[in-house]
């Protein structure tokens, strides 16, 4: 038995590492780490552009399982004028908020295809 360890051999976690990493999350939680000025100018850039994006739905068909919404994910993310993108394994679609100055659906679903999924019409647009 080792010296730290009780006859159940129940071994109590260090509180200095417990506490440190609480703290960590504290910290990051409230944002302590994050640049103020840079924030403000991002904040302020999204309001101007939040009035032209609009939002749209797309059905996929072909996926089965958490990679396969992550390899879409990851090529939603590889492109330019998506502001936001949820793929739904369980719905089977995408809903995406988008900069119609710098991408369209069509160039949407074409990614999706190049992905390896089939991408049908999409079911909602709206402007956001």
């Amino acid at each position: 038995m080792k010296k730290d360890q009780n006859k159940s051999g129940y071994r109590p976690y260090p509180l200095k590492r417990l506490i440190s990493g609480y703290l960590f999350l504290v910290i990051l939680a409230l944002g302590a780490c994050s640049q103020p000025e840079q924030q403000k100018e991002e904040r302020a850039k999204g309001q101007v552009q939040s009035e032209q994006l609009k939002t749209v739905t797309i059905p996929i068909e072909g996926m089965t399982c958490n990679a396969c919404v992550a390899s879409v994910k990851r090529k939603f993310k590889s492109m330019e004028g998506l502001e936001k993108a949820e793929v739904s394994l369980v719905h089977r679609n995408a809903t995406l908020t988008y900069d119609p100055d710098k991408i369209t659906p069509r160039q949407i679903r074409n990614a999706i295809h190049e992905v390896g999924y089939k991408a049908d019409e999409p079911i909602t647009e709206t402007n956001r």
